[in-house]
């Protein structure tokens, strides 16, 4: 793909879709945020002429280009959590959060509580 062909598909990806929680989740990523932040540095000490995308390097495209495939497949729930910055617990973070459950529910079947009148 041409750098051309790129920086469109990142535009028609996410800033056309019709979900602005897809766009809000990719915006919202850190790697795109550090990408855009160099982005409008070099947008604005070139006059604030063409796009802040013009000035992206090859690499950079790329990035946002994986990064916008990965959040434009992304359903509107999964999305918002993202972009609201809740995003869903890792496989390893749910199985804990179980074991911390269980434990809880032990603790206190074995160790009831005393009331104090």
């Amino acid at each position: 793909m041409s750098e051309e062909s790129i920086k469109e598909e990142i535009v028609r990806l996410i800033d056309e879709n019709p979900d602005q929680w897809i766009k809000a989740a990719f915006y919202s990523d850190e790697k795109v945020k550090h990408i855009m932040t160099s982005l409008y540095e070099r947008w604005e000490k070139n006059d604030s002429r063409m796009l802040p995308i013009d000035y992206a390097t090859l690499d950079e495209l790329r990035q946002l280009y994986s990064l916008a495939k990965k959040y434009s497949r992304l359903d509107t729930g999964t999305a918002m959590r993202i972009a609201l910055g809740s995003e869903l617990p890792t496989p390893t973070q749910r199985r804990e959060s179980i074991i911390d459950k269980v434990i809880k529910v032990l603790k206190k079947a074995l160790f009831p509580t005393r009331l104090s009148l």
